[in-house]
């Protein structure tokens, strides 16, 4: 069993099946995550003071993400 996992510097999460008004790269691996039971592993856009180490979990739209927060020095 294969599984396609993608990390990146952001994760866009999907905003709908079709891909709502993402760009053309986040629509395309998107549909690639659904195909292949990926996950989608970066940060989540938000800076705090101390890392818990918490990994956020979401499933939307056939799509899993994986998010964590990072600080400041980390964004830097």
């Amino acid at each position: 069993m294969s599984r396609l996992v993608i990390i990146s510097n952001r994760v866009s999460e999907p905003i709908s099946e079709a891909g709502g008004a993402q760009g053309g790269l986040a629509v395309a691996l998107s549909a690639a995550l659904r195909e292949d039971n990926g996950i989608w592993f970066g940060w989540s856009g938000e800076e705090i003071e101390s890392f818990s180490g918490h990994i956020n979990f979401q499933r939307n739209f056939g799509v899993t993400t994986a998010t964590i927060d990072l600080e400041a020095q980390d964004i830097d």
